[in-house]
Protein backbone atom coordinates (compact mmCIF):
# COMPACT_ATOMS: atom_id res chain seq x y z
CA UNK A 1 0.00 0.00 0.00
CA UNK A 2 2.77 2.04 0.49
CA UNK A 3 4.37 1.71 -2.71
CA UNK A 4 1.20 1.97 -4.33
CA UNK A 5 0.42 5.75 -2.96
CA UNK A 6 3.25 6.49 -4.92
CA UNK A 7 1.71 4.86 -8.00
CA UNK A 8 4.78 2.28 -7.48
CA UNK A 9 4.46 -1.63 -7.30
CA UNK A 10 2.03 -4.69 -7.94
CA UNK A 11 -0.79 -3.13 -6.67
CA UNK A 12 -0.39 -0.05 -9.37
CA UNK A 13 0.32 -2.33 -12.10
CA UNK A 14 -2.90 -4.51 -11.33
CA UNK A 15 -4.57 -4.86 -14.53
CA UNK A 16 -8.43 -5.17 -12.82
CA UNK A 17 -10.17 -5.94 -9.43
CA UNK A 18 -9.92 -9.60 -8.60
CA UNK A 19 -6.04 -9.57 -9.57
CA UNK A 20 -5.73 -5.80 -7.10
CA UNK A 21 -7.74 -8.26 -4.13
CA UNK A 22 -5.49 -10.97 -4.69
CA UNK A 23 -2.13 -8.93 -4.34
CA UNK A 24 -3.66 -7.00 -1.45
CA UNK A 25 -4.85 -9.56 0.71
CA UNK A 26 -2.54 -12.55 0.46
CA UNK A 27 1.13 -12.81 0.47
CA UNK A 28 1.48 -13.70 -3.17
CA UNK A 29 3.93 -12.17 -6.16
CA UNK A 30 3.34 -12.47 -9.55
CA UNK A 31 6.12 -14.53 -11.40
CA UNK A 32 7.29 -11.85 -14.67
CA UNK A 33 6.91 -13.48 -18.13
CA UNK A 34 9.12 -15.93 -19.45
CA UNK A 35 10.83 -16.71 -22.54
CA UNK A 36 9.41 -19.52 -24.41
CA UNK A 37 12.91 -21.29 -24.37
CA UNK A 38 12.68 -21.64 -20.76
CA UNK A 39 8.86 -23.13 -20.15
CA UNK A 40 10.09 -26.75 -20.54
CA UNK A 41 12.87 -25.96 -18.02
CA UNK A 42 9.99 -24.37 -15.71
CA UNK A 43 8.23 -27.40 -15.87
CA UNK A 44 10.61 -29.60 -15.06
CA UNK A 45 11.60 -27.64 -11.64
CA UNK A 46 7.82 -27.88 -10.95
CA UNK A 47 7.67 -31.07 -11.24
CA UNK A 48 10.65 -31.29 -8.46
CA UNK A 49 9.12 -28.75 -6.74
CA UNK A 50 6.22 -31.11 -6.02
CA UNK A 51 8.29 -33.86 -4.76
CA UNK A 52 10.14 -31.56 -2.36
CA UNK A 53 7.27 -30.43 -1.47
CA UNK A 54 5.78 -33.82 -0.63
CA UNK A 55 8.98 -34.33 1.39
CA UNK A 56 8.78 -31.22 3.56
CA UNK A 57 5.18 -32.33 4.74
CA UNK A 58 6.71 -35.54 5.76
CA UNK A 59 9.09 -33.89 7.69
CA UNK A 60 6.92 -31.41 9.24
CA UNK A 61 4.73 -34.60 10.36
CA UNK A 62 7.66 -36.30 11.79
CA UNK A 63 8.60 -33.37 13.43
CA UNK A 64 5.48 -32.90 15.23
CA UNK A 65 5.25 -36.62 15.82
CA UNK A 66 8.98 -35.99 17.47
CA UNK A 67 7.71 -33.39 20.14
CA UNK A 68 6.27 -36.20 21.46
CA UNK A 69 9.30 -37.57 22.90
CA UNK A 70 10.57 -34.23 24.58
CA UNK A 71 11.21 -34.96 27.83
CA UNK A 72 13.65 -37.33 26.79
CA UNK A 73 15.30 -34.72 24.11
CA UNK A 74 17.90 -32.78 24.84
CA UNK A 75 17.50 -28.33 24.81
CA UNK A 76 19.59 -27.93 21.52
CA UNK A 77 17.75 -31.00 19.61
CA UNK A 78 14.39 -29.10 20.80
CA UNK A 79 15.45 -25.80 19.75
CA UNK A 80 16.76 -27.51 16.10
CA UNK A 81 12.97 -28.87 16.02
CA UNK A 82 11.49 -25.48 16.50
CA UNK A 83 13.91 -23.79 13.59
CA UNK A 84 12.16 -26.69 11.08
CA UNK A 85 9.16 -26.79 12.25
CA UNK A 86 8.69 -23.06 11.93
CA UNK A 87 10.38 -22.91 8.49
CA UNK A 88 8.41 -25.66 7.22
CA UNK A 89 5.17 -24.11 8.39
CA UNK A 90 5.83 -20.70 7.20
CA UNK A 91 6.20 -22.29 3.38
CA UNK A 92 3.28 -24.70 3.75
CA UNK A 93 1.30 -22.43 4.87
CA UNK A 94 2.05 -19.26 2.50
CA UNK A 95 2.07 -21.89 -0.12
CA UNK A 96 -1.49 -23.05 0.63
CA UNK A 97 -2.62 -19.27 0.34
CA UNK A 98 -1.36 -19.22 -3.40
CA UNK A 99 -3.38 -21.94 -4.39
CA UNK A 100 -6.96 -19.52 -4.60
CA UNK A 101 -4.96 -16.36 -6.11
CA UNK A 102 -3.01 -18.36 -8.64
CA UNK A 103 -6.19 -19.86 -9.74
CA UNK A 104 -8.28 -16.97 -9.54
CA UNK A 105 -5.89 -15.07 -11.16
CA UNK A 106 -4.04 -17.73 -13.88
CA UNK A 107 -1.10 -16.48 -13.75
CA UNK A 108 2.31 -18.35 -12.09
CA UNK A 109 3.18 -17.07 -8.82
CA UNK A 110 6.53 -16.57 -7.49
CA UNK A 111 7.90 -19.08 -4.11
CA UNK A 112 7.91 -16.98 -1.33
CA UNK A 113 11.24 -19.53 -0.01
CA UNK A 114 14.22 -20.99 -2.33
CA UNK A 115 15.49 -23.61 -0.35
CA UNK A 116 16.75 -21.19 2.45
CA UNK A 117 18.75 -24.41 3.90
CA UNK A 118 20.82 -24.46 0.90
CA UNK A 119 22.43 -20.70 1.19
CA UNK A 120 25.67 -20.05 1.05
CA UNK A 121 25.62 -17.25 3.09
CA UNK A 122 23.78 -14.88 5.34
CA UNK A 123 22.90 -12.13 2.35
CA UNK A 124 22.52 -15.32 -0.03
CA UNK A 125 19.56 -16.28 2.81
CA UNK A 126 18.21 -13.18 3.69
CA UNK A 127 18.25 -11.90 0.41
CA UNK A 128 17.80 -14.40 -2.34
CA UNK A 129 16.31 -17.21 -0.13
CA UNK A 130 14.20 -16.68 2.67
CA UNK A 131 10.41 -15.06 2.40
CA UNK A 132 11.39 -13.74 -0.70
CA UNK A 133 8.26 -11.71 -1.38
CA UNK A 134 9.34 -9.62 2.13
CA UNK A 135 12.78 -8.96 0.93
CA UNK A 136 11.07 -7.27 -2.64
CA UNK A 137 8.77 -4.98 -0.37
CA UNK A 138 11.51 -4.28 2.19
CA UNK A 139 14.06 -3.07 -1.09
CA UNK A 140 11.53 -1.33 -2.71
CA UNK A 141 10.47 0.86 0.45
CA UNK A 142 13.29 0.99 2.32
CA UNK A 143 16.56 -0.10 1.22
CA UNK A 144 16.25 1.19 -2.08
CA UNK A 145 15.14 4.92 -1.01
CA UNK A 146 17.59 4.66 1.80
CA UNK A 147 19.90 4.45 -0.55
CA UNK A 148 19.14 6.95 -2.88
CA UNK A 149 19.05 9.62 -0.61
CA UNK A 150 22.57 9.03 1.32
CA UNK A 151 24.19 8.27 -2.02
CA UNK A 152 25.51 11.86 -3.23
CA UNK A 153 26.69 12.01 0.50
CA UNK A 154 28.76 8.71 1.10
CA UNK A 155 28.45 7.34 -2.42
CA UNK A 156 26.63 4.74 -3.83
CA UNK A 157 28.53 1.68 -2.71
CA UNK A 158 29.31 2.90 0.68
CA UNK A 159 25.17 3.68 0.79
CA UNK A 160 24.25 0.68 0.99
CA UNK A 161 25.55 -0.29 4.43
CA UNK A 162 23.32 1.78 5.95
CA UNK A 163 20.15 1.08 3.84
CA UNK A 164 20.88 -2.51 4.59
CA UNK A 165 20.80 -2.25 8.27
CA UNK A 166 17.56 0.07 7.52
CA UNK A 167 15.99 -2.56 6.12
CA UNK A 168 16.59 -5.20 8.87
CA UNK A 169 15.33 -2.46 11.46
CA UNK A 170 12.22 -1.99 9.62
CA UNK A 171 11.88 -5.62 9.39
CA UNK A 172 12.85 -5.96 13.52
CA UNK A 173 10.10 -3.35 14.18
CA UNK A 174 7.39 -5.26 11.97
CA UNK A 175 7.97 -8.37 13.22
CA UNK A 176 7.78 -6.98 16.86
CA UNK A 177 4.45 -5.77 16.12
CA UNK A 178 3.18 -9.12 14.17
CA UNK A 179 3.90 -10.78 17.63
CA UNK A 180 2.12 -8.14 19.64
CA UNK A 181 -0.98 -8.32 17.70
CA UNK A 182 -0.62 -12.48 18.05
CA UNK A 183 0.17 -13.04 21.85
CA UNK A 184 -0.45 -9.35 23.21
CA UNK A 185 2.74 -9.52 25.18
CA UNK A 186 4.83 -6.46 25.81
CA UNK A 187 7.31 -6.25 23.45
CA UNK A 188 10.92 -6.07 24.77
CA UNK A 189 12.95 -5.73 21.58
CA UNK A 190 14.51 -8.54 21.40
CA UNK A 191 12.93 -9.54 18.22
CA UNK A 192 13.87 -6.15 16.86
CA UNK A 193 17.54 -6.03 17.89
CA UNK A 194 17.87 -9.86 15.99
CA UNK A 195 17.29 -8.18 12.93
CA UNK A 196 19.26 -5.41 13.68
CA UNK A 197 22.13 -7.61 14.59
CA UNK A 198 21.79 -9.52 11.08
CA UNK A 199 21.82 -6.55 8.97
CA UNK A 200 24.76 -5.57 10.61
CA UNK A 201 26.18 -8.78 10.04
CA UNK A 202 24.57 -8.71 6.25
CA UNK A 203 26.45 -4.97 5.71
CA UNK A 204 29.63 -6.67 6.82
CA UNK A 205 29.64 -9.20 4.42
CA UNK A 206 28.98 -7.14 1.86
CA UNK A 207 31.85 -4.76 2.58
CA UNK A 208 34.05 -7.34 3.15
CA UNK A 209 33.00 -8.69 -0.52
Amino acid sequence: LLLLSFHLGPLADAPNLLHFLSLASLPVKVKPPREDERVSRESSRSALASVRLAIKVLVLVSVLHAYEYRPRLHEYAILALYCVHMYLELELVLAICAVPASAALGLDLERQFDEPYLATSLQDFWGRRWNLMVSSILRSTVYGPVRRRLAPLVGARRASLPATIAAFAVSGAMHEAIYYYLTRARPTGEVTWFFVLHGICVAAEVAAK
